[in-house]
């Protein structure tokens, strides 16, 4: 089999922000499969459905190297409602992408954590140049992306009847971030 095909496993560390946001209507947003994004683009698309568990198709802008594009990946997902989304890929440009979004409550408010494990092929020298390049690169992928998804969530609930947006007790000082995203 060789080495090329040991994959040591990079753990991104968790990116998290505070939501002015209801978790279950945080969670409802999350799990809108086949919106679309701001600007009008595909986000996801639901591609099969077995028991507890939904494969769909995932367009993400990425940012690196200089360029941007939006990333396709194909992932099955399970959902825990209203606390946790788990991710796994199967097809992507990594071997191994793991991600789970979770929503704890905070108050009225909640906060969204953003986890991930990736690795790539190569054994050591992958895991290297994993840890080099591609976590920071990828960090800072979630950051953008969490950002995304907090606007999309506040915006949402700004316009709720059934979970009516509200001012945390907590405030942006007490929030576990700075500016918004870790």
């Amino acid at each position: 089999m060789g080495l090329w095909f040991i994959r040591i496993r990079i753990r991104i560390p968790t990116v998290q922000v505070h939501v002015e946001a209801d978790r279950r209507l945080a969670f409802q947003v999350l799990t809108a499969w086949g919106v679309t994004g701001p600007r009008g683009e595909p986000t996801s698309k639901v591609l099969e459905k077995s028991g507890d568990r939904v494969l769909c198709e995932f367009y993400t802008p990425v940012r690196a190297f200089g360029r941007r594009w939006m990333q396709r990946t194909e992932e099955w997902v399970t959902v825990v409602e209203p606390e946790r989304i788990e991710f796994e890929a199967i097809k992507a440009p990594l071997p191994v992408l793991l991600c789970t979004f979770s929503l704890d409550e905070w108050g009225d408010c909640c906060l969204f954590k953003y986890d991930a494990t990736i690795a790539l092929h190569g054994s050591l020298l992958g895991w290297v140049f994993g840890a080099l390049l591609i976590r920071p690169m990828f960090r800072r992928t979630m950051r953008e992306h969490l950002a995304e998804m907090k606007a999309r969530i506040e915006s949402r609930a700004a316009r709720s009847r059934l979970f009516p947006q509200r001012r945390c007790p907590h405030g942006e000082a007490a929030s576990p971030d700075l500016a918004g995203v870790v």
